[in-house]
């Protein structure tokens, strides 16, 4: 099967910020980056990040009918005699009986109810009454025979202030901007939100958007490209509204019933209920293991929560299978979406807590071919620099080409964070560059 992965951005970024851990070789494709495993002949299936700047992919999964075919029944019976077909109901004056006694019934039927609608509706004037508090009891808990889960109103009423919208804001190196938003969830009262890396990936700015519509302004803490996880914090000094508690992905079934809360095609709907079942509690997707439901997970929910019967995260919503086949076009792809289990973000969520080692620098490989073109060593070339970061204050310039680190060579943006991650806050590290022709060693103190 050929299976493609589309992180689909809506902003045209050729350089790499090289504070991301950059385990993907950008194609020039709005950022997309693409896995193939190739058997047999099948149509390739798409998988969609769900962040609400995605594109619809063109590529399509092919879904092929096994029913069989049927031809029109047979006028004959197994030894090809006739088939006699016998005669039944009213026939002559019973049939015209039968016909003035429906319409008797029916008009006589038609009177009575219209004296009965006049006097029991008809003259009794509409009244508006106040709307009384929500009684759980009169809903079905969702799972009440295994868990004594709460019903579906009762879930959403305690959770619905920790799910938010989360806005990212990014510039690449032509100054253009662009915007893309995605979803999140409160887990710690001191303003910590989990998220998907591509919600936030390449942000100079992040705005939080809360259910109540209010604003707060955020900052990304730390993230992991690998597990796609990223964890944001609000800036502003505001009181937290909820805080989310965090399930075990380790006790779901197949077939127990979820809920999915986030912003499917952005703020528009924020805070859209969707519900579903748990369709696999291991689905592997490239190497890595997702649960599976079938609760609509759309561009936009991208970080946001999927919840057990109690109101607990179990997973973070990321993915989704879309398209349609190539040689039909009437087959397509519904209720295939994709959560990270959400012990996999537990036993990360203390690293990510913890902020990142930034350098402050968007890149650019220096391939061999772009190398030799223009009489440059191999490298990565510095795009742009952020005010007052490490790389600002050890005198690193635009235009310089990094080839080495801790004398190791650097020929991609990837070895740079492998360097990096390798050391801690206050390190310093010896960067070589290439500038005016000559080479420099210059040395910049992580922060």
């Amino acid at each position: 099967m050929d299976n493609n992965f589309n992180k689909e951005n809506e902003l045209n970024q050729n350089n790499n910020t090289v504070d991301s851990n950059d385990i993907n070789t950008i194609n020039g494709q709005n950022n997309e980056s693409s896995y193939t495993n190739n058997t047999d002949n099948t149509a390739p299936i798409n998988f969609t990040m769900t962040s609400s700047d995605s594109e619809t992919s063109n590529d399509t999964s092919d879904f092929t009918s096994v029913l069989p075919e049927t031809s029109p029944a047979s006028t004959e019976n197994q030894f090809n005699e006739p088939i006699k077909k016998k005669r039944t109901g009213f026939t002559g004056g019973k049939f015209a009986l039968g016909v003035i006694s429906v319409i008797t019934i029916s008009v006589l039927s038609g009177v009575l109810g219209g004296v009965i609608t006049h006097k029991y509706i008809g003259t009794k004037p509409i009244t508006q009454t106040a709307t009384a508090p929500i009684n759980y009891s009169n809903y079905a808990p969702m799972n009440e025979a295994v868990t004594g889960g709460m019903p579906v109103p009762q879930i959403v009423e305690t959770v619905k202030a920790g799910v938010v919208a989360v806005s990212s804001k990014t510039v690449n190196q032509l100054g253009q901007q662009g915007e893309s938003v995605g979803s999140g969830f409160i887990f710690s009262k001191d303003g910590y939100i989990m998220t998907n890396y591509h919600v936030i990936e390449g942000a100079s700015e992040v705005t939080i958007l809360f259910n109540d519509n209010s604003q707060a302004k955020g900052k990304v803490v730390n993230y992991d490209a690998n597990l796609d996880l990223a964890v944001i914090k609000v800036t502003d000094n505001k009181e937290m509204p909820a805080v989310l508690e965090l399930g075990d992905s380790s006790k779901l079934v197949t077939g127990q019933p979820v809920v999915a809360i986030g912003n499917p095609l952005g703020t528009e709907f924020l805070g859209t209920v969707t519900t579903g079942i748990i369709s696999s509690t291991n689905r592997d997707v490239n190497g890595n293991s997702f649960l599976q439901t079938d609760a609509a997970i759309n561009a936009g929910n991208s970080g946001g929560p999927l919840l057990n019967d109690q109101g607990q995260v179990i997973g973070i919503n990321t993915l989704k299978m879309s398209g349609s086949s190539e040689s039909s076009s009437t087959a397509s792809v519904e209720g295939m979406g994709f959560s990270i289990p959400i012990n996999v973000a537990k036993e990360k969520i203390d690293a990510l807590i913890k902020p990142a080692l930034v350098l402050g620098i968007s890149c650019k490989n220096i391939t061999s071919d772009v190398a030799e073109y223009y009489s440059i060593p191999e490298g990565v070339a510095i795009m742009s620099i952020t005010e007052f970061s490490a790389a600002e204050k050890a005198g690193l310039l635009l235009n310089d080409i990094i080839t080495e680190m801790d004398g190791k060579p650097v020929k991609t943006v990837a070895d740079i964070n492998t360097i990096k991650n390798s050391h801690v806050s206050g390190d310093t590290i010896k960067f070589k560059v290439y500038r005016d022709k000559k080479y420099l060693d210059i040395n910049v103190t992580l922060s």
